[in-house]
Formats: C-alpha cells, structure tokens, sequence
C-alpha cells in the first residue's frame, strides 16, 4: 500500500500559538476592568432603583395621608349636617309648640268671644246702658280682631317652619347616607393603597357634588 502524497498547493494547516504571558496578562487586567466596571453599573443601578422606591413611596405617602385628611374633612362635613340635623328638628318642635300655642290661644279667644257675646246679650237688655255697650262692643271687636289676626299670623309662620324643617331634615339625611354609605365601604373595598386613593378620590367627588347642590 502506497503512502498518501499531499498535493503541493495543499500546505500542512498551521497549529495555534499559545499566548504569551504578557498576552494572559492583558487579557485578565481586561477582564477585571469589565468585571469592576459591571459591579460599578450593578451598585448605581441599586442605587438608583433603592432611590427611586424612596421617592415612590413617599409620594405614595403623601398621597394617602393627603387623602386621609379629606376623608377626615368629609367627616367633619357629617358631623356638620348631623349638628344642622338636630338645629332642624329643634326647630322642627319649636314649629309644632308654636302651633300648639296657637291653638290654645284659639281656644281662648273663642272662650273670651263667648263671653264678650254673653255680657253683650245682657247689657241690651238694658236701655241705658246702650250708648255704653255699643262703645265696649266696638273696643272688644276690634280687640278680637287683632287677636286672630296675631294668631292667624302664628299658625302661617308655624306651618311655613314646619315644611322648611320637614324638607330639610330629609334633604340633610338623604345627602348623610350617601357619605356614610362612601365611608363604610373603605373596609371592603380598599384591600390596596391604590384602592384606598381611588376610594378616597369617590368620596370627596360625592362631597363636592352635595357641596354643589
């Protein structure tokens, strides 16, 4: 068997060199300049990221202790139309005292017109007391007269209270249950900061609609 003859313009491929010690040496000082240089990027990013949640959170902070301070003020806004609510009903009874003293003052006068009615039969019995009786029935009509109108008076101004109370008292509780129903849903519905803000944000749009009305 005949040996294999390489072909002249097939030349032997060449093997590599190792690298030099200097060569080693460059490429590890490279390799630890990178290293170094990616631990630097690592740290500032960590930095950065560490700073930028501090700034989150804060402001996440601010936001929700912002919020809280409305809803507080929202409160406050209840507790006011529960103070206003229990001025209505007070004069709510004052309107219904006032009518109810009108009503006495009615019974009186009838009972005091009777009378007038019972001396005024007397005294025409009576020829010369007629120039007299006509004078006293002149005076007490008119006394009567005023008497009803002052009470006429009364009763229009009690009924007119009596309305305004009943109307407003309705409007003021109407308005508390939409703010109580807000303020109790914060427990149900705010599992999350983000949940908490936009519940805050509902209720001090509620408010500043019945603020607006």
């Amino acid at each position: 068997m005949k040996p294999l003859i390489r072909p002249k313009d097939d030349p032997k491929p060449k093997v590599p060199e190792p690298p030099s010690f200097q060569e080693l040496q460059q490429s590890n000082k490279t390799l630890r300049s990178m290293k170094q240089e990616l631990e630097g990027r690592l740290q500032q990013t960590q930095a950065e990221t560490q700073v930028w949640e501090t700034v989150v959170w804060h402001d996440l902070e601010r936001q929700v202790q912002r919020e809280r301070q409305r809803a507080w003020n929202a409160l406050c806004v209840v507790q006011a139309a529960q103070e206003d609510q229990q001025l209505w009903a007070w004069q709510y009874q004052e309107a219904i005292a006032g009518q109810q003293q009108f009503r006495t003052l009615y019974q009186q006068s009838q009972q005091e017109l009777q009378q007038v009615r019972d001396e005024l039969k007397f005294e025409r019995r009576s020829k010369a007391s007629i120039k007299g009786w006509e004078t006293r029935r002149k005076a007490e009509n008119d006394k009567l007269k005023k008497e009803i109108a002052d009470m006429v008076q009364v009763l229009q101004q009690s009924m007119v209270r009596e309305g305004e109370a009943v109307a407003t008292l309705q409007t003021i509780a109407g308005r508390m249950d939409r703010i109580q129903n807000l303020v109790n849903g914060l427990d149900s519905e705010a599992t999350s900061p983000k949940n908490l803000l936009e519940k805050f944000q509902k209720i001090w749009q509620a408010i500043q609609e019945i603020l607006r009305e």
